[in-house]
């Protein structure tokens, strides 16, 4: 088994190989091992990761290795340490080209910009309706289906939005 990662060292400073499968289309004509074998190719050099060929054992795969220094946070990536440290540093690098609104990090912005472009790109397969987000397209979808994924633990009750359970609850403990 190879040598762990050193603690101080980020995931970004290790090698990555990803495997590239030949599109059975384009190669018709060339060598059929080709196409059923893939072949690795290394990525860019500034996204290189080593990969470890033997198993890795579980209790040392989640371990939360990158630790805040503010507030004693552990993350198991380096990449969402760096992400944690905004909320602290208040540092938005991601801005909308076309209002100025700042973002924490890059999915966000994406989300953001969909006010501006009415880019709705999740469809309901049922009746059509479309939205900005996957997760309203997965709430809506509980109309058509009748799913109620939220029980209340003293009743049973169920609901469709976490949000109605936690209003219901209040019943329960008189508040």
């Amino acid at each position: 088994m190879s040598a762990p990662i050193p603690e101080d060292e980020p995931d970004d400073d290790v090698m990555l190989f990803i495997n590239v499968t030949l599109s059975t289309a384009s190669t018709a004509s060339v060598d059929k091992r080709r196409q059923s074998a893939p072949r690795q190719q290394p990525l860019h050099p500034a996204k290189k990761r080593k990969l470890d060929p033997h198993p890795v054992d579980a209790s040392l795969q989640n371990r939360k290795r990158h630790k805040c220094t503010v507030c004693d946070k552990q993350f198991s990536r380096f990449i969402n340490l760096v992400r944690h440290r905004r909320v602290h540093s208040g540092e938005k690098p991601f801005e909308c080209t076309v209002c100025g609104k700042r973002f924490t990090q890059k999915a966000n912005l994406v989300q953001h910009s969909r006010v501006h472009s009415g880019e709705k790109p999740f469809e309901c397969t049922v009746c059509g309706k479309r939205f900005t987000r996957k997760a309203t397209l997965v709430r809506h979808s509980r109309v058509h289906s009748g799913e109620k994924p939220f029980e209340c633990t003293v009743c049973g009750k169920r609901f469709t939005r976490k949000a109605n359970l936690v209003r219901h609850s209040r019943v329960h403990s008189g508040r």
